[in-house]
């Protein structure tokens, strides 16, 4: 492939990055380094002024430093932390992040007249917990992503006997 290419093809996918969430930790680091350095000027001014303890056992520095510690240091700087590593994976990776946009819907849909109510409640998704071809063909006809059920029997079956462990091979094979 020639370079030209190449940075064609790397600028048409930059577009496709999902920035919303690294912009949401922007923000979120924003507010906690704001909060964990204005803690931590006033605990350096009541260090210098003592007066501004208030005489309040809760408002002196040995109260408020653990706080400013916290925010600046778990707060602030894994909320930095988080962000700077979505955007660079999606970078490195040239990959767009798992996600982005939540898919609304509902769940123990049982008849086709129920995938009409969750449809023009605005839902995406219909869960059912059985498999029932006239919900899959309903949701399908207007435009919703059908998971029918498919454990309802190993759940059932699961917790009739109760089994003392999960990883008992009998009692797994037997579903």
């Amino acid at each position: 492939m020639d370079p030209s290419a190449m940075a064609t093809r790397s600028i048409a996918t930059s577009a496709s990055y999902n920035e919303d969430v690294v912009r949401a930790f922007v923000v979120a680091t924003m507010f906690w380094g704001l909060a964990a350095f204005t803690v931590g000027v006033f605990i350096a001014f009541q260090l210098t002024y003592p007066v501004l303890n208030l005489d309040l056992e809760w408002t002196t520095f040995g109260r408020l430093r653990p706080l400013h510690t916290s925010a600046a240091i778990f707060a602030f700087g894994g909320n930095a932390l988080l962000g700077t590593s979505f955007h660079v994976v999606q970078r490195t990776c040239r990959a767009r992040l798992f996600g982005g946009k939540i898919l609304v819907g509902a769940g123990t849909v049982l008849e086709p007249r129920e995938v009409d109510e969750v449809a023009a409640a605005g839902a995406k998704l219909v869960v059912a917990p059985n498999f029932d071809p006239a919900v899959i063909e309903r949701a399908v006809k207007l435009g919703l992503a059908a998971m029918p059920g498919g454990w309802a029997a190993a759940c059932e079956k699961f917790l009739k006997n109760s089994p003392p462990s999960i990883c008992d091979m009998r009692w797994s094979m037997s579903i």
